[in-house]
């Protein structure tokens, strides 16, 4: 029998614990079995072992998550001897929902009662002839320090407040042969921290299956950016147990009554179709960014390579210590938007780090979207090497860098003959490129490629406003790195003074503030 035969198997023979069929064998839908369970215990390495380390399913409400990653825990307890597994969320009420299904299940099963001891006091499941266990571990950080798990589930991902509960287990399983973090989530309420950094990832992996190979996603979800979300075709696209643990009748009457109260709809949208909430603040329109045309069709070093020679303006936004250090280089186009490609550099020690940021930069660096650094701290000099072998790659018409910790290694690129210009991070030099980023990623004329470390930054950008509306990029309040953006909307003003375009907007500022100066006097 093969390894995902015997999951089904396994799984197969257990009853559902709750519910009109309590009681009743599980059927894998469709979806579970050969979207799920198959890939997810049938993917094999040449060792024999599984190849994925990390399942991240994120499906709508009622798609019976509990009731799978349940018994997909029972799966893992009585794989190997000495085996530990773990139920992890936000709370351990939380985490004791799986863990409830799952003693239930063992209850109803004549073979598994014999063989398990099922302690409710503790939640704890205990296999005394193997010595495994199966267990709801605390949400308190240093008590999951240590654990050597072979099987742990994550319910409810896109609540975590921070990422030190993943950091905590993440690396428990290593001494294991086929370790298995199980993620179940929904939507999150806002496009921010934890949980959509996971589904940011997520979707790279969906798109890129080389950015972590050992990494298994799934996602369903309707995109409100060219879904009706209003339209019972497209909730049969995203709910897979719709005929199964979910019925269209109920969908409906659950739609009719979210209309009736504020917020109502947003609440069914994120909880039945699977779409997140927007960060407040958010700078750009993430939905229009995700339809700019993608070019992205060969691989990376192939589609830099095609930009080679042509003329395009740079963006240093350097970083200092462990921190994230970006280089967009902005190419114009024709229809008047922007081409970019984003070089990017992060010390050694900061690599995996990811308590400040909530994403791990390692996928990125395998993917040859960032370069590392030696040392502990960011390597001024190994950037200002890469930056002068990609200026003999590309036009470079202009640097723009911010004087904050530049200046020594913008002496260097001068001296070498690059054309630098110095952008103080104010009103005045920031706002015009902003306002222009904006009105392009709204027309769709930025072809960022889909670079998962770009669209990151893009997502984290969160603008501090004046009383003129006038946007500056503000890093204290955005959730995660904005580097990348920053030193983009350096690049821009560069192209934009070129161009001429800048000069309209910035007498547009001064234009303002003398009719409020004027305003001012005239209350006088």
């Amino acid at each position: 029998m093969t390894a995902e035969q015997s999951a089904i198997t396994f799984i197969e023979n257990l009853c559902h614990a709750k519910g009109d069929l309590r009681g009743q064998k599980i059927k894998l839908s469709p979806f579970w079995k050969d979207e799920v369970v198959k890939p997810v215990f049938g993917t094999l390495k040449a060792d024999g072992s599984r190849q994925y380390r990390t399942a991240y399913v994120e499906i709508p409400k009622k798609s019976a998550k509990s009731t799978i990653a349940s018994a997909i825990a029972l799966n893992l307890l009585f794989e190997e001897k000495g085996g530990e597994i773990y139920s992890v969320a936000t709370t351990r009420k939380q985490a004791g929902i799986v863990f409830g299904t799952a003693a239930e299940m063992i209850r109803q099963n004549s073979n598994l009662r014999k063989r398990c001891k099922v302690i409710d006091s503790v939640k704890r499941i205990v296999l005394p002839r193997t010595a495994s266990f199966y267990q709801v571990l605390s949400s308190d950080v240093k008590s999951a320090h240590g654990d050597n798990w072979n099987g742990l589930i994550f319910d409810e991902f896109h609540a975590q407040p921070n990422f030190r509960l993943y950091e905590a287990v993440q690396y428990g399983g290593v001494s294991r042969r086929q370790p298995l973090m199980f993620i179940i989530t929904t939507a999150g309420e806002v496009c921010d921290g934890v949980g959509w950094s996971m589904h940011t990832k997520a979707l790279s992996v969906l798109n890129d299956q080389s950015i972590d190979p050992q990494f298994f996603s799934c996602i369903k979800a309707a995109n409100p950016a060219v879904d009706n979300l209003d339209d019972e075709e497209v909730w049969k696209r995203v709910n897979p147990m719709l005929g199964y643990s979910l019925d269209l009748d109920e969908m409906r009457q659950a739609h009719k009554a979210a209309k009736s109260f504020p917020g109502g709809l947003e609440n069914f949208y994120r909880l039945r179709l699977n779409t997140w909430g927007r960060s407040e603040g958010q700078f750009l329109d993430m939905d229009a960014w995700a339809q700019c045309p993608a070019p992205f069709t060969a691989d990376l070093a192939e589609w830099r390579k095609s930009f080679e020679g042509r003329p395009c303006f740079a963006g240093l936004d350097l970083g200092d210590s462990e921190d994230l250090s970006a280089l967009p280089l902005i190419f114009p186009e024709d229809d008047g938007g922007i081409s970019i490609l984003l070089y990017a550099w992060v010390p050694e020690v900061a690599a995996d780090r990811t308590r400040t940021r909530m994403v791990s930069y390692r996928p990125w660096i395998n993917a040859g979207l960032m370069m590392m650094t030696e040392g502990d701290t960011a390597d001024h000099r190994a950037i200002e090497h890469s930056i002068l072998e990609l200026a003999g790659n590309y036009e470079i018409q202009e640097l723009a860098y911010d004087p904050y910790h530049s200046s020594q290694l913008v002496q260097g690129l001068e001296a070498s003959g690059m054309t630098c210009a110095k952008i103080a991070q104010s009103y005045k030099n920031m706002n015009p490129p902003m306002k222009e980023l904006w009105r392009m990623v709204k027309q769709h004329k930025v072809r960022h490629g889909q670079n998962p470390l770009l669209t990151w930054s893009a997502h984290n950008l969160v603008a501090r406003k004046d009383l003129y509306d006038n946007a500056l990029p503000d890093k204290k309040k955005s959730t995660g790195k904005i580097d990348p953006m920053v030193a983009l909307c350096m690049a821009l003003s560069r192209m934009m003074a070129h161009t001429g375009e800048s000069t309209m907007a910035d007498s547009m500022i001064e234009f303002m503030k003398e009719l409020d100066q004027k305003k001012e006097q005239g209350n006088a």
